[in-house]
């Protein structure tokens, strides 16, 4: 197995009010109030990285083929070794 570690990339994302605010219930009229404010609400993203390009994709690809057909053929060598001991 193979683990392709990629850098973290910080965002910042703005979004218009804190979604953590939320609407308040006004009993008299039955109905609810959004909240008061949309102000700009900043969130910070962490623990992320870039997606993956399709080059970089290609060639992550292209590596598993490649020590695929090289695991392939040392099993294949391996086995005619193996084979080859038993039948003497």
């Amino acid at each position: 197995m193979i683990a392709w570690f990629r850098p973290e990339h910080v965002q910042t994302i703005t979004w218009g009010g804190n979604p953590a605010e939320h609407g308040t219930w006004n009993p008299a009229t039955q109905r609810m109030r959004p909240r008061a404010s949309f102000d700009a609400w900043k969130e910070t993203v962490t623990g992320r990285s870039l997606p993956w390009t399709s080059a970089e994709r290609s060639c992550a690809r292209e590596l598993g083929e490649a020590i695929a057909a090289e695991m392939a053929q040392r099993t294949r060598a391996e086995l005619a070794r193996d084979c080859a001991i038993t039948t003497r």
